[in-house]
């Protein structure tokens, strides 16, 4: 499942997600060549295997990490109302009409319509 993107199952994902007690983000690591600037670079202690770090498309050369973020996240229903906290302390989000596609808003915006969409899920 997390080692063939032609493999992937989202099934196997929420079924992951379900026996774990924490939220789930999918990473994979860069093949070489594939330029960090092109995706979220993720962090991931080796042992408890949460996400320590997170750089937006940094510049290259910023970090040597090559596990990229996939934005594809499962979070408990009872994580969201915390998603606006957090954005709110990132002083260098950009929220506004200027940010790209790939802003905090469109990001924020696309998980609460996906978490209400599969809704029955959380309950």
């Amino acid at each position: 499942m997390f080692c063939a993107d032609q493999n992937f199952d989202i099934t196997q994902v929420v079924r992951f997600f379900s026996s774990k007690h924490g939220e789930l983000a999918i990473y994979y690591e860069q093949e070489e060549g594939e330029k960090s600037s092109s995706r979220g670079i993720v962090g991931v202690c080796s042992e408890t295997h949460w996400i320590t770090r997170f750089l937006e498309k940094s510049q290259e050369g910023v970090t040597a990490l090559r596990l990229a973020s996939v934005v594809f996240y499962c979070l408990y229903k009872a994580t969201l109302p915390y998603l606006s906290d957090f954005i709110i302390l990132q002083p260098q989000a950009q929220t506004g009409p200027s940010a790209g596609s790939g802003s905090v808003r469109t990001v924020k915006t696309a998980m609460f319509g996906f978490s209400f969409q599969f809704s029955d899920f959380w309950k």
